[in-house]
C-alpha cells in the first residue's frame, strides 16, 4: 500500500527544502523526493551560486597582476579542493536539517502515476506514494546547442561540469556573452587563464541599456579578456591536446584552440521523468509546467516553483514561490507573482554588476518621462578603497520625472550586491528619489553612492 503524505515536494532545491521547513513546523506529514543525492539543498549550495561565488572570491585573492599560470594553476586546483569541502558540509547540512525536523526524505525519481500518486524510482526498487496536494520543484539544465562535434568534445563543459575540473585551463573559450559568461570569464581571468567570450550577436548582455553595457565591455577589455561579437561556432573539433573552436564572423573565419570550452547559452527547465501529462499537467512553449500567477498547475492541488515553471531562474526567486505555493494552498491566498515588487538580479563580475526595476528601454515602452542621474563608481571613496585606488564601473537611477519617483537602478561597482536590495525598497515603496539622495548614510560605504549618482 502507497504511504499516504499531507504534502509530497518533488525536488530538494531552494523551494524544495523551504517548503519542507514550512510544513514541518506545521506538523505536516510531508516527503521530499530527489533523483540525485549531491543535489540536496539544490543548485544553489552544490553547483552555482555559493561554489562559483566562492571561487571568484579566491580569484580575486590571487596577487594583483599576476598571471603566473603555473602558480595561479595550483591556486586553483586547492580552491577547487575547498569548495568541494564547504558544498559536501552545506548538501549535509541541508539532509540534516530537514530530517531532524521529521521530513522523509526519498533518494529516487519522482514521477506521477496520477494527479495524486508518485511513483519513486530507487537504486533498491519502486515505490508509490500519495499526497493531498504535490509540489514541484525540479530546477533546470543548461542548453547544449546544436553545433556539430559539440557533445562529443570531452574538453566541452557547462557552468555545473567546469567548476568540478581541479585543472585550470590555460586557454578558455565561453560560447556566450549572457551574464553566465561574463561572470565565469572574471573568475578564470583572476585566476590566469587566457580567455575568450563568443557572442552571436552584436553586444554583450543585450537586455542592458548601452552605457552599462559600454562599461562592462570596457572592463572586459580592460582586464584582458578577448571579446568576440558577431561570432558564430560553427564546429567544435577534438584534438590530442586541445579542443578546436570554429567561429565564422563577418571579419573572417577564425579557429580558437582551447583547453576548456564552456557552454553559456542559457538554461530550460527540467521535466523529463517527471510524466507530468498522467496528472494532466500542460507545458508552456518554453518546456516548463503551466502556472497561473499562484504557481498553481491545471489540476488545483498541484504547484510548481521555481525554474520548473519557466520562470527567472534565481535561487531567491525559488524560495519566494515557496512562500507563494505556501500561502495559497493553506495561507491566505494574497501572495503572487505579481505582487512580490520588482526583483533584483546581480551578476559577479569584477566588479559586481546589480539591477533592479526597469532600463531606459522598458521605461520609454511603458510612456513614462524619465530622466537619468548617473556617476562614475569612482566617485565613491569606498570604491577607492576597495578598487586599490583604480576603481571602475557606472552608477546609475532611472527617475520618473512627473512623480519623481526612483523606477530603476542600475549599479556596475565594488559590492553592488550588498547595495542593490536598499533600492528594490525604494522602488517597491515608491519613494522619491530625494530620499536616497538626502539619507544620512555612514562613511565610508558603498551605499554612499545613493548620495552621488542622485
Amino acid at each position: 500500500m502507497a504511504s499516504h503524505y499531507d504534502a509530497a515536494i518533488v525536488g530538494f532545491g531552494a523551494a524544495g527544502s523551504f517548503l519542507a521547513g514550512l510544513l514541518a513546523k506545521d506538523k505536516k506529514k510531508v516527503v521530499l523526493i530527489e533523483r540525485d543525492r549531491t543535489n540536496f539543498g539544490g543548485s544553489c549550495p552544490n553547483k552555482a551560486c555559493i561554489p562559483t561565488k566562492f571561487l571568484l572570491h579566491l580569484a580575486k585573492l590571487c596577487p594583483d597582476g599576476d598571471r603566473s599560470f603555473p602558480d595561479n594553476a595550483v591556486r586553483y586546483a586547492s580552491a577547487v579542493e575547498e569548495k568541494n569541502r564547504l558544498t559536501a558540509g552545506l548538501r549535509q547540512g541541508s539532509y540534516d536539517s530537514l530530517a531532524s525536523s521529521g521530513v522523509d526524505i526519498e533518494v529516487g525519481n519522482g514521477s506521477f502515476v496520477d494527479s495524486h500518486t508518485l511513483r519513486i524510482d530507487r537504486d533498491g526498487g519502486t515505490g508509490t506514494v500519495t499526497a493531498d496536494a504535490i509540489f514541484l520543484d525540479t530546477g533546470s539544465r543548461s542548453v547544449m546547442p546544436d553545433i556539430p562535434g559539440l557533445a562529443d568534445c570531452p574538453r566541452v563543459y557547462d557552468s555545473t561540469s567546469l567548476i568540478d575540473e581541479k585543472a585550470l585551463p590555460k586557454q578558455l573559450v565561453i560560447i556566450g556573452g549572457g551574464y553566465i559568461g561574463i561572470e565565469f570569464a572574471g573568475i578564470y581571468r583572476n585566476f590566469g587563464s587566457e580567455v575568450t567570450i563568443l557572442q552571436r550577436g552584436p553586444a554583450i548582455v543585450p537586455r542592458e541599456d548601452d552605457d552599462m553595457r559600454k562599461a562592462i565591455t570596457d572592463r572586459i577589455g580592460d582586464m584582458g579578456i578577448r571579446l568576440r561579437t558577431g561570432a558564430s561556432v560553427v564546429a567544435v573539433r577534438n584534438r590530442d591536446d586541445a579542443a578546436e573552436v570554429v567561429v565564422e564572423r563577418d571579419s573572417g573565419d577564425e579557429v580558437l584552440r582551447a583547453d576548456a570550452v564552456l557552454v553559456a547559452t542559457g538554461r530550460v527547465p527540467v521535466t523529463d521523468g517527471l510524466s507530468p501529462e498522467k496528472a494532466g499537467l500542460s507545458l508552456t512553449d518554453k518546456g516548463g509546467i503551466r502556472v497561473d500567477t499562484r504557481l498553481r498547475t491545471d489540476a488545483p492541488h498541484i504547484y510548481v516553483m521555481g525554474d520548473a515553471a519557466g520562470a527567472m531562474q534565481f535561487t531567491y526567486i525559488a524560495s519566494d514561490d515557496a512562500r507563494i505555493a505556501y500561502d495559497n494552498h493553506y495561507g491566505e491566498a494574497k501572495r503572487t507573482t505579481e505582487n512580490r515588487g520588482a526583483v533584483p538580479f546581480c551578476t559577479f563580475f569584477d566588479p559586481t554588476f546589480s539591477r533592479v526595476g526597469l532600463t531606459e528601454g522598458q521605461a520609454r515602452e511603458k510612456g513614462i518621462d524619465y530622466s537619468v542621474h548617473s556617476a562614475a563608481a569612482s566617485a565613491v571613496a569606498k570604491a577607492k578603497l576597495l578598487g586599490r585606488g583604480k576603481p571602475v564601473g557606472l552608477m546609475k537611477g532611472i527617475v520618473d520625472k512627473t512623480t519623481n519617483r526612483l523606477v530603476g537602478v542600475h549599479l556596475f561597482c565594488e559590492e553592488s550586491h550588498e547595495m542593490i536590495t536598499v533600492a528594490k525598497v525604494a522602488i517597491d515603496a515608491g519613494l522619491d528619489y530625494r530620499m536616497l539622495r538626502d539619507l544620512v548614510i555612514p562613511h565610508p560605504t558603498m551605499n554612499e553612492a545613493y548620495n552621488t549618482f542622485l
